[in-house]
């Protein structure tokens, strides 16, 4: 047990080695999506859980949506607790180092309950939390796939301890780390971590039938799955069931994503050699990733090259063992789900499976072809270093690694001698890409002029001198495999060898993603308190702002560049309200009136961003009734209905048609807005309280999002809400003076709370009753013991 914990603190010692400099230098994390959504999510509730109100509804962005129902602002992840203590980049920082190190801790309980030596569980676990996946992920900002990926492993353990000891305590435990999981923030892990258990549990079945031939004892690993599964959706009821009402009124998830969307980070061949060579296509940090629309952060899934190799020798000495053959079916299977629509075993589970349509990028697949790596690479470890003496078979082992060398060496030959071609076939790939980026508008000799006459030159050079540098370290690794044939014994260095490579090849590719930020400079680079902030701030009234694409699409802009105060969901941290935001799950309701704005099609696929190139196009009254009253832009714009208002980096202009936040108006086909008193008293996340007078009947309208939970009250008398232009909240008024209460109560989430309060219950008296009966238990055992004596 001491050598388990040494262990434990090498891999704790190895974690803090990598990410020293980022703690030394008090720098924080800086990826994509953290400083777009998370980064103002968790200011958003912090904030609000302090100011006395948990914040059900995000009126900040789209004009509202519902934040309860947001999974990824994952609101109820006990760990998360740590926002509530520190500034939130310092939390950031916290938790992800501490999901990685977790990530590596699990797994090595994990192979350690496989029977794997100490070394073999520290390499699994260093291939697990090192892995190009998890910090390809770091620098894209998927804080909630990390949080959910480190769980992996110990569901595993979980799962394969309580169906081995049948003990309801571990049950209850294997029940709640599932919760946490559902509740990290990402629905796609804890669904595909299901689905890989079931490929475990299926296999694991087949193998106890044929060794049993009884049905019995199969029913109790599929019920511990089965109940599982629905003690942790009940536990974390509280997020899901607010999360599944959004999902059905969502533009993208409403019956699923589309299949051309669900399947668009799919792998393959070119990406299956990023294996390999992971920059074979280029890289994102210089923007010469030429690997298409899928994008390096989806398709990479790097393992170094030793576990690579150690996994296939694993399955060679070991491939008739059930472990060896249950983590080879789930990494085969996972990588077959990635390769997504370049299979039909894609597109008929995506079909005929529940649940399976609702996500995209068959690519993040690969966390499992990871894990199932990290296992088999331990278990071929753990055969060289126990069976060390046994020559035989290693011998074969590198007659087959001289033969895969010799292959790579005449690949990179044949490469050379038809370099000309090769050339040429990049040229044209690169045409494709730039039409399929532009459209059909841009002439495809056009697209030709804007390629540098060297470029595809270069690009083939790197190719090459990519896969030498795989092919060198594929020497190194295989070096390992002659050093231990060459060797009488296994001893402590040559247990240590396999651990160095390998650090040595992840670590030099996980450096390149682990993008940081000064402290001091943190806020500045990314939610600057500019001139133009402190122009919007300056108007008190209640008004939304609508940034055009050229302000803050990545299309257009950088994260850190002149604009990057105004990128996604950042203007929340000014408290300053939106037309547009970042989310994946955006309102169906909502898309198709900005589609309506444009005169695109009502079901036009939007995105999390939803784009508005320009106002050319724009119904102006429509955009004014989402009181939108300040449009920032870069460029000049000559419109009638616009005022410039503010100029310095960006140009402020004042919609002269703006429509107050509360206004009246007859009924719902009057198109005039009625000139009345109308006093917005209290704002506030969940509720929204009016004063109005009135000389006539009518209509109060919000500019707010009409959303099943929200209820009106006027005079304190419960009223039906009325929806109007199919997208905001209104009430219906008689004459006279009227005090008007809009409160968020949503049913989804007071029965998600009933739900998981119940189940917490439950779950606390059951562990609570099975403590007082196992220590009753040993009490009794003990009295006999001393009564025997």
């Amino acid at each position: 047990m001491k050598k388990d914990w040494f262990a434990i603190g090498i891999l704790l010692i190895l974690v803090l080695l990598l990410f020293g400099k980022i703690i030394i230098n008090n720098e924080y994390f800086s990826g994509l999506d953290l400083v777009n959504a998370f980064y103002p999510w968790k200011t958003f509730l912090v904030q609000s859980v302090q100011a006395g109100e948990l914040p059900l509804w995000n009126p900040y962005t789209f004009c509202g949506n519902p934040f309860i129902a947001n999974f990824q602002a994952c609101i109820f992840y006990p760990l998360d607790m740590v926002f509530f203590f520190t500034s939130p980049a310092n939390a950031f920082r916290i938790l992800l180092i501490l999901h990685i190190f977790l990530s590596g801790l699990f797994t090595y309980i994990l192979a350690r309950y496989l029977h794997l030596n100490r070394t073999a569980s520290i390499f699994s676990a260093s291939v697990f939390m090192f892995s190009g996946f998890i910090f390809v992920r770091l620098s894209a900002g998927h804080s909630t796939m990390i949080n959910g990926y480190a769980w992996i492993p110990f569901i595993f353990y979980l799962f394969l301890k309580t169906i081995s000891e049948k003990k309801s305590i571990l049950f209850l435990f294997l029940s709640i780390i599932l919760a946490m999981q559902f509740l990290c923030g990402h629905p796609q892990v804890p669904y595909y971590t299901l689905f890989a258990l079931g490929i475990y549990l299926f296999g694991y079945t087949v193998f106890q039938w044929q060794s049993e031939r009884k049905l019995k004892p199969l029913m109790y690993p599929w019920i511990t799955f089965i109940a599982g599964g629905i003690v942790a959706g009940t536990l974390a009821a509280i997020q899901m069931i607010p999360a599944w009402e959004l999902t059905q009124l969502s533009a993208t998830r409403a019956g699923g994503v589309q299949y051309e969307l669900a399947t668009v980070a799919s792998l393959s061949l070119k990406y299956l050699l990023l294996f390999f060579a992971p920059m074979l296509l280029g890289s994102p940090l210089d923007n010469t990733f030429w690997g298409g629309l899928a994008g390096f952060t989806e398709t990479a899934g790097y393992l170094g090259i030793i576990p690579l190799l150690l996994s296939i020798y694993a399955v060679y000495r070991t491939r008739r063992t059930q472990m060896t053959i249950l983590f080879s079916l789930i990494g085969l299977i996972a990588l077959l789900f990635a390769c997504g629509k370049h299979t039909p075993f894609y597109w008929l589970f995506y079909h005929y499976f529940p649940g399976f349509n609702l996500f995209r990028c068959p690519a993040r697949w690969l966390m499992f072809v990871t894990f199932a790596v990290a296992i088999l690479s331990g278990i071929g470890l753990h055969n060289l270093i126990e069976f060390a003496q046994e020559k035989k078979e290693l011998k074969k082992y590198l007659i087959f690694l001289c033969f895969i060398g010799t292959i790579i060496v005449l690949t990179i030959g044949v490469l050379n001698s038809f370099k000309r071609d090769i050339i040429i076939t990049l040229f044209q790939n690169e045409i494709a890409s730039l039409s399929e980026f532009y459209g059909p508008s841009v002439p495809k000799e056009q697209l030709a002029a804007l390629i540098p006459q060297d470029a595809m030159v270069n690009r083939f050079q790197v190719i090459i001198n990519t896969l030498w540098k795989g092919f060198g370290l594929f020497l190194i690794s295989s070096s390992i495999f002659y050093i231990f044939w060459r060797s009488k014994t296994a001893t402590w260095y040559l247990k240590v060898l396999p651990i160095v490579v390998l650090l040595g090849d992840l670590w030099s590719f996980d450096v390149w993603f682990i993008t940081t930020d000064k402290a001091e400079k943190f806020a500045e680079n990314y939610y600057f308190n500019s001139p133009e902030v402190q122009f919007l701030k300056s108007d008190n009234t209640y008004y939304r702002i609508l940034c055009l694409d050229e302000v803050l699409s990545w299309m257009h802009t950088t994260e850190t560049g002149p604009t990057a105060e105004f990128r996604p969901n950042r203007p929340m941290l000014h408290q300053i309200y939106d037309t547009r935001g970042y989310d994946p799950v955006t309102l169906r309701s909502y898309v198709d009136y900005i589609n309506r704005m444009q005169g695109y099609p009502q079901r036009s696929y939007q995105g999390g961003l939803l784009y508005i190139p320009s106002i050319e196009k724009c119904d102006w009254q429509m955009l004014s009734r989402l009181n939108v009253k300040y449009i920032l832009t870069v460029n000049e714009v000559n419109d009638p209905n616009l005022d410039l208002v503010f100029y310095d980096r960006l140009k402020i202009y004042q919609n002269k048609t703006f429509i107050p936040r509360a206004y009246f108006v007859h009924d719902q086909r009057q198109e005039n807005i009625v000139r009345t008193e109308i006093n917005i008293e209290t704002y506030t996340p969940n509720r929204i309280e009016v004063s109005v007078s009135n000389n006539s009947t009518g209509l109060l309208v919000l500019s707010e999002l009409a959303y099943p939970g929200w209820q009106v009250t006027v005079d304190g008398k419960k009223k039906a809400m009325v929806v109007y232009e199919e997208i905001f909240r209104a009430v219906e008024l008689e004459p006279g003076k009227h005090q008007i209460q809009f409160r968020y109560q949503p049913l989804s989430f007071r029965l998600g709370k009933l739900v998981s309060l119940i189940s917490f219950l439950a779950w606390s008296m059951v562990l609570l009753i099975k403590l007082i009966v196992t220590r009753y238990t040993r009490k009794k055992v003990c009295n006999s013991v001393f009564v025997l004596e």
